[in-house]
């Protein structure tokens, strides 16, 4: 919806469904009700999302077909880190059944007991540029 050709921009209701629900817990939606009682009284809150552009300088060269659109235009609001967020997230995943938003914490907890914590090193090149 996001990379909509027209910029129309339509309010979306979020309803918390994962075992992390962090973007809902971000927003202060805790569950079912809270989530319905945002839907019901029409409240809107704005977030930033962090928009990627694939091979365009601009928006102005982006194809108006939506599929083609998707393909060069991404946005995301969750999960757009590398490193040790994305790397808690795949080891809390044998421990969701059993402890469900906590297998985060369990998962980060974890991987610093082992000294993962590290910094990564990427080299990154954009229009021949290091």
């Amino acid at each position: 919806m996001l990379a909509r050709a027209d910029k129309k921009k339509l309010p979306i209701g979020l309803i918390p469904n994962g075992s992390g629900n962090d973007l809902c817990t971000s927003l202060g939606i805790r569950d079912l009700d809270s989530a319905l009682d945002y839907i019901v009284n029409r409240e809107v809150t704005k977030i930033d999302t962090c928009h990627v552009l694939i091979d365009h300088e601009d928006e102005s060269s982006l194809p108006e077909e939506p599929e083609e659109r998707f393909e060069v235009c991404r946005h995301m609001v969750m999960q757009s880190s590398y490193s040790f967020p994305a790397t808690v997230t795949n080891k809390a995943i044998p421990f969701k059944a059993c402890c469900g938003k906590a297998s985060y914490t369990i998962a980060t907890l974890l991987e610093a007991l082992k000294c993962n914590v590290r910094p990564d090193t990427y080299d990154i090149t954009i229009d021949g540029k290091k």
